[in-house]
């Protein structure tokens, strides 16, 4: 089961034989917009629970706040 050797050799399979580059830049770029969009939409949503009164403010504070307890 175990291997006799150590070897990097499936590494170098990897970044050479297969588009690996490509794939990796093409996750960078969804994760990166995907976390600039996400940071974007909290600080709006922040901003206007904390300056404006509206219905079920309390409500969705409370729900907010609940979503964090749990792992």
């Amino acid at each position: 089961f175990w291997p006799s050797e150590t070897t990097l050799k499936n590494f170098a399979t990897v970044l050479e034989a297969s588009d690996f580059p490509r794939y990796f830049l093409n996750s960078v770029i969804v994760s990166v917009s995907t976390a600039a969009f996400v940071t974007v939409i909290a600080t709006l949503a922040g901003y206007a629970m904390s300056r404006f009164t509206f219905r079920g403010k309390a409500t969705l504070a409370i729900l907010l706040l609940l979503t964090q307890t749990f792992p």
